[in-house]
């Protein structure tokens, strides 16, 4: 709960009825997931966590009437879904054979616009070490875990100045399926509540594009074989100089 941006983190911000259907729809999905832990902590963070985001991020908490919160979750995701269809992400997507020729990694997607906000990829040390100085924060030395892995970050701005908000940095957690890792304002400060919700546009647009853009998704699968194999190289050679 600490994830669903409730105002103040005051539980009595939070309706029974909304708790109660969020507690029946994880009862439900931990029949469906077959009491595994790791599949059931992947579906809240995919099906719970985003609306949770979206209904306290709002005014909803507090002016939803009880028939849609008694209606179930069922009802609160259509309610859910109708507002992102409202609100569609502009993606603009790139294979890894088609990216700018300053990138070091491929972004997949390099821009995402989402309820008044900007989300450009950053793909190179030298991006990373620009949002880095102007956030004042660390995420100029991840480079090397965008090499290594599904790592991807993003500068988060507002829309119509430019100016920063936050950094965000998404990761695949399983083939096509993305998850938030960070998203951190100036000095690893708290971003405002609206743009946690409107960064699962990012991850939303991750798992369009491996969906939905043959090029992408076997941009993707290729970055994800080299990496693993990258990876098992560089274990291999570790071993070898422990023996020697």
């Amino acid at each position: 709960m600490r994830d669903w941006a409730i105002p103040r983190q005051h539980l009595h911000a939070v309706p029974a009825h909304f708790l109660r259907a969020a507690w029946k729809a994880c009862l439900a999905a931990t029949y469906e997931t077959g009491y595994q832990s790791a599949s059931l902590e992947r579906w809240i963070a995919e099906r719970i966590t985003p609306l949770a985001v979206w209904f306290f991020s709002g005014d909803l908490h507090a002016t939803a009437d009880a028939g849609l919160l008694k209606a179930g979750w069922p009802a609160l995701e259509r309610r859910f879904a109708e507002w992102q269809k409202l609100n569609a992400a502009k993606a603009v997507t790139t294979s890894g054979t088609t990216s700018d020729k300053l990138d070091e990694w491929p972004p997949f997607v390099r821009k995402v616009e989402w309820s008044g906000f900007r989300f450009t990829a950053l793909a190179s040390d030298a991006a990373l070490a620009v949002e880095g100085a102007a956030m004042a924060h660390c995420i100029g030395s991840y480079g090397r875990h965008c090499r290594a892995g599904m790592l991807r970050a993003f500068s988060v701005r507002y829309g119509k100045t430019g100016e920063r908000v936050a950094s965000l940095t998404v990761e695949e957690s399983a083939p096509g399926c993305w998850a938030i890792a960070e998203i951190n304002g100036f000095a690893n400060a708290s971003p405002p509540a609206r743009v946690d919700q409107a960064a699962f546009a990012v991850v939303q647009a991750m798992e369009d594009a491996y969906r939905l853009s043959r090029p992408t998704r076997s941009a993707m699968d290729v970055f994800r074989r080299e990496a693993a194999a990258q990876a098992r190289c560089n274990l291999e050679m570790e071993d070898c100089e422990t023996l020697f």
